[in-house]
């Protein structure tokens, strides 16, 4: 539904919402697949252009790894995050072209923005429409920026818990992966 939805805005030319996510980074494709190299996971020669196809051949030969669930990880963290936009770029995770979120209005204020841009083409069509929501701009960046708050404080929530459950384990030993490592 959102892929069609959103194909058929965009035909018409209506402003619109868009959920966009860019190509991954070059540069961290190219320092993920140097690890796996390195660490004899995969021997694969290095490129200067990584593609999907590449990315999903990697994942599929890495599955049956004992580590595969970090390098699938590692290869998440070389994307940008999703975003919303009033321009369409398309969806690179999802492999599609055009995209928005256009079915939860009630979770996702975008989602209700592009219904409100829906009701107001029918009644009034295209130009008006047009003129009434000429900020989509802001409204987008907003909605990015709360989206990254939102995830932000579950993060922090989650850390919370997770140090209150570990309280009554002081001490004791664990088996665990390092799967990230920031500077």
């Amino acid at each position: 539904t959102n892929i069609e939805l959103t194909k058929w805005a965009y035909y018409l030319n209506l402003p619109w919402v868009y959920r966009i996510h860019g190509e991954p980074s070059q540069e961290r494709l190219l320092s993920t697949y140097k690890v796996l190299n390195y660490k004899n996971y995969l021997k694969m020669k290095e490129k200067k252009n990584y593609t999907r196809k590449d990315i999903q051949k990697t994942i599929e030969l890495l599955k049956d790894k004992e580590a595969s669930h970090i390098f699938s990880r590692m290869f998440i963290t070389c994307q940008d995050k999703a975003k919303y936009s009033d321009e369409n770029i398309g969806h690179y995770a999802i492999a599609a072209l055009l995209y928005s979120h256009d079915t939860s209005p009630i979770r996702r204020y975008p989602d209700l923005q592009n219904q409100r841009i829906i009701k107001s083409f029918l009644e009034h069509g295209v130009e008006y429409t047009q003129e009434k929501y000429d900020n989509l701009k802001e409204v987008a960046i907003h909605c990015s920026a709360m989206e990254r708050e939102a995830a932000s404080v579950e993060r922090e929530a989650t850390d919370m818990k997770k140090a209150e459950y570990m309280e009554n384990h002081i001490g004791e030993t664990f088996t665990g992966y390092i799967s990230y490592v920031s500077r």
